[in-house]
């Protein structure tokens, strides 16, 4: 699914360099971006925090990680990426938010548990809340 036109998504080009726009413009598969996200997933960063506006009061696990700076822009700036998925329609983002969590559970999951002194959460509670509906990949 991608942005209902190219015009639709404003790559304006004295704002985006034309490499840039060039790659942002290629049409791509959204499952292939989830897969280049798994792939270049190495170290992930994982903690329990309570949350301030969106999980207020409660504790939820929240991850970090690296990928490569094209990667990261094709899946949040792409007429074909995450953004793009809402755009299209807001049922569809959720859709595709959800297809991305899954496919990164099984490596969220052992970050939080190599590292589960570190969190107030067990991992029955992160592997939960990864499938919570509220749960966020962007």
């Amino acid at each position: 699914m991608v942005a209902s036109t190219l015009q639709d998504w404003n790559l304006n080009p004295t704002r985006v360099r034309n490499d840039r726009r060039r790659y942002l413009a290629t049409p791509i598969p959204f499952d292939s971006v989830i897969e280049a996200i798994v792939k270049e997933t190495q170290t992930i960063k994982y903690c329990a925090n309570r949350g301030d506006l969106e999980a207020k009061g409660h504790t939820r696990p929240e991850f970090l990680f690296s990928i490569t700076a094209q990667t990261y822009d094709v899946f949040f700036n792409s007429a074909f990426g995450y953004r793009a998925q809402f755009y299209t329609d807001h049922r569809v983002g959720i859709e595709r938010n959800s297809i991305v969590l899954k496919a990164l559970q099984p490596l969220l999951l052992s970050a939080a548990e190599v590292n589960a002194s570190r969190g107030a959460l067990t991992l029955d509670q992160v592997n939960k809340s990864l499938e919570l509906p509220s749960a966020k990949s962007g």
